[in-house]
């Protein structure tokens, strides 16, 4: 292994040492539980999550539509205690709550229970656009391209291409990444901070999005990245053993901004994931950020071209197995079972990526023992078919790229696991209101359980009660069957959920002869 390789690795392990484990935290129980009627207000709702939190905005949208109440909830551990205001009454209320995760990441939603009696309104109050989620991802996925550009442009033109007369394209790329770094890293953290509270993006500037962004775990990850721009770029500028050494510790500090923050970097154990998130990103800045220096040095056509790409190899054939390695490590620690590659949006996700990452692979293979050999024969033409197999790899490397930042707008199937033994849904229509309960709310068979009231609270006896559960995104058609009534409840199946995901619930109750009520609403099945 090369000493500068070898230098990277024990720096990184240095900049990791004393993490704890973290994991995602996913909402597991709550009370009252989830569309329970109670008959009396109780003095807090208390939410439970799979991990210790830290509470950020608890609001009441309270039965008739009144006025949003913001309270200020308690930690305890894995437990959020939300008091209820003086402006709570009877009826239908919904708590909207966020909170953020050990790994950094925020993790919001609703609950909905009623007091006395179940009433309509309110209900649909407070819900999350998304957009600051999307936003935040953008903003990161801009920052790990500069990092990759600029870190590793620097580690190449410094430590690989020693020819004398480096491409002036692909220095003046290392560089413009390298400074877009330390502003790009205060952005995203900014966006975090529009992230974690789920603000609008005109609220970038205000100081609760700063106070929340420097108190989450990303204000590590931007820093070591604004340092690791202003180190490649001192790289760049300086040569010699003084450029090398540089260049290395930007290497390292890049990587290591990877590892401090996000899904996998926090899985438990986590001694095993952050090592292997560093590594991954290591291997990945040093492929994807040497292509452009790579092109370039094919584009002169001088007989160094033959040299550096064979100092290329001694570091990237390493780089590549550790990457390989690192990467069927973590995920196996995030998806658990091969299922969950086609059942979840996160397996999707990281199927398509794979897949990339298997071409540039491919491409790889390709330029280290077709292409490479030629250009050190003197094939004429070998030069130019290795650039344009390069500029391959850049648009692959992008793709890369843009997929893995799509991994923070969907929890992994590990987090998943941490939901709830049921999944259950509150229907709400014009006259009639229903509790569904789906278990063990995974992917499988399950059985169907139902609580059918008018929307005054009132009990109903209906005639019949009919569910289709469909799941539109796959085309997958409605899968129907009739509930019985036992006691005060109706129940059906089992019913069997093939994957894990989002489904579509609709009720058809036929009150009497004469009305018929139709209820529909989402339900997450977690994966089996």
């Amino acid at each position: 292994m090369p000493l500068p390789l070898l230098a990277l690795l024990c720096l990184v392990a240095a900049l990791l040492s004393g993490g704890r484990a973290e994991a995602h935290a996913q909402l597991v129980a709550a009370d009252p539980a989830a569309s329970a009627v109670v008959a009396e207000a109780p003095a807090a709702v208390t939410l439970s999550f799979s991990e210790p939190v830290r509470p950020l905005v608890a609001r009441w949208f309270p039965s008739g539509g009144g006025a949003p109440i913001d309270v200020t909830p308690r930690p305890e551990g894995a437990q959020v205690i939300v008091p209820l205001p003086g402006g709570i009454s009877s009826g239908t209320n919904v708590l909207s709550w966020r909170v953020v995760s050990a790994d950094g990441h925020p993790v919001g939603g609703s609950h909905v229970f009623s007091i006395g009696e179940a009433t309509a309104g309110g209900a649909a109050a407070g819900l999350s656009t998304g957009a600051s989620a999307r936003e935040a991802a953008l903003g990161r996925g801009i920052l790990t391209l500069a990092l990759v550009l600029g870190t590793g442009g620097a580690v190449f033109l410094r430590i690989i291409d020693r020819s004398g007369a480096p491409s002036p394209a692909a220095t003046r790329l290392a560089l413009c990444a390298a400074a877009a770094s330390p502003p790009l890293a205060l952005l995203a953290l900014g966006l975090q901070g529009l992230d974690i509270l789920d603000l609008p993006a005109a609220a970038l500037f205000s100081a609760q999005a700063w106070s929340a962004a420097m108190a989450s775990p990303f204000a590590g990850t931007a820093a070591l990245a604004a340092l690791a721009g202003v180190s490649a770029i001192v790289a760049l500028r300086a040569g010699g053993a003084v450029g090398q050494g540089v260049a290395l510790v930007a290497w390292g500090l890049a990587a290591t901004s990877f590892a401090l923050f996000g899904h996998a970097a926090t899985a438990p154990p986590r001694w095993l994931t952050a090592t292997c998130v560093a590594v991954h990103a290591a291997a990945f800045i040093f492929w994807i950020g040497a292509l452009p220096g790579l092109a370039g040095a094919a584009a002169r056509r001088d007989t160094g071209l033959s040299r550096t790409l064979h100092r290329f190899s001694a570091f990237a054939v390493p780089l590549v197995a550790l990457l390989v390695l690192s990467g069927s490590a973590l995920a196996v620690v995030q998806v658990r079972h091969l299922s969950a590659l086609i059942d979840t949006a996160y397996g999707r996700l990281l199927t398509v990526k794979l897949v990339a990452v298997a071409l540039l692979l491919l491409l790889a293979v390709l330029n280290r023992f077709r292409l490479t050999p030629g250009i050190a024969r003197g094939d004429r033409d070998a030069p130019a078919r290795f650039r344009r197999s390069v500029v391959a790899e850049i648009v692959l490397g992008l793709l890369i790229l843009a997929l893995a930042s799509g991994f923070r707008l969907t929890p992994p199937p590990r987090a998943l696991a941490a939901v709830p033994t049921q999944a259950t849904v509150h229907l709400h229509g014009p006259t009639v209101m229903a509790a569904l309960t789906l278990t063990p709310g995974r992917a499988g068979p399950n059985a169907v359980e139902i609580g059918i009231v008018s929307t005054d609270g009132a009990p109903l006896d209906p005639l019949e009660v009919r569910i289709s559960v469909a799941d539109p995104a796959r085309g997958l058609e409605p899968i129907r069957v009739k509930a019985v009534r036992e006691g005060e409840v109706w129940k059906a199946g089992p019913i069997l959920l093939p994957y894990a995901g989002d489904w579509t619930i609709r009720l058809d109750v036929l009150v009497s002869d004469f009305e018929k009520a139709t209820l529909e609403a989402t339900a997450t099945v977690a994966s089996p």
